[in-house]
């Protein structure tokens, strides 16, 4: 496992945990490593009167598959707690969800024509049904403002429109509910709680409709190019720039002696805060 293998190479079990954390995509970066890529972690190291007295935070993670290289960076962003962001300052992560359930079987796609399965009549079907358990959990697919929440809507049920920036507006219906804090003008949070899965409206069974429009226009969620997330000022990377390189070309290093050695290993490189590059460990075989 990436754990056993970690605390083989020497990592510290709270870096462990704060790169188990570092968010990719739409997921976490290290749940998609599998048995065999090369992980590198880059991390804060204390000292009191020239003796070592515990580790500070995460600086890097890089998940190399192949010759194919993920590298993220901790870099402070105008924020409290800062981010991870790649080398150019780009987001970890995308600004949506693809979907607003965790657990889902689609049942019924984008079209412009479907016959409806309550009435009958052939028409567009402007989003997808995603099928899952009465009370299931719905979530926002990103941060905005509820613009409505309520039963207007003839068919939908209990619907929530959410409008995003961009243009963007995002629609959740056949709710069994709403979440309490749900009301028009709530500011909501990307995977925040809006409402639980259920049948209500013109529907034969538990599912959400969800609906992506931008600008008026319906498209299907499935396919739509979504949004990328906020990048780190130009500021704020530039400060970072002389960091950024002293680790990657550590990891460079590090990758390099493991494809030499042929062997499948977690390493780590530690770094003093606010001095250069002070230590890097030597790649030590772990399975990962």
């Amino acid at each position: 496992t990436i754990a056993a293998a970690a605390k083989t190479a020497g990592v510290p079990p709270s870096i462990l945990e704060q790169a188990a954390a570092v968010p990719y995509q739409s997921g976490k970066l290290l749940s998609s490593a599998r048995r065999g890529d090369f992980i590198s972690f880059a991390y804060e190291t204390r000292s009191l009167h020239g003796h070592e007295s515990g580790q500070g935070k995460l600086l890097a993670i890089s998940v190399r598959k192949g010759s194919r290289d993920t590298s993220l960076f901790w870099l402070e962003d105008g924020s409290p707690s800062g981010g991870f962001y790649s080398a150019e300052g780009g987001a970890s992560q995308q600004s949506f969800r693809r979907y607003p359930l965790d657990s889902f079987r689609l049942t019924s796609s984008f079209s412009s024509g479907r016959r409806h399965p309550v009435t009958g009549r052939v028409r567009a079907h402007k989003g997808v049904d995603l099928a899952a358990p009465r009370g299931a959990p719905v979530y926002a697919a990103a941060s905005g403002i509820v613009q409505a929440a309520d039963r207007r809507l003839r068919g939908y049920g209990n619907r929530v429109d959410i409008r995003h920036g961009g243009g963007i507006i995002t629609r959740y219906a056949h709710l069994a509910g709403y979440a309490r804090s749900i009301r028009p003008g709530a500011k909501i949070t990307k995977g925040q709680l809006i409402g639980y899965c259920g049948s209500s409206g013109l529907s034969t069974g538990s599912h959400v409709h969800y609906e992506f429009i931008r600008n008026g226009v319906a498209l299907d969620p499935v396919h739509v190019a979504l949004p990328e997330g906020p990048h780190v000022s130009r500021k704020h990377l530039a400060a970072a720039q002389p960091r950024v390189r002293a680790i990657s070309s550590e990891f460079r290093r590090m990758a390099a002696e493991a494809d030499s050695a042929k062997t499948s290993v977690v390493a780590a490189a530690e770094f003093r805060s606010g001095q250069a590059l002070a230590d890097a460990s030597r790649p030590r075989t772990a399975g990962s």
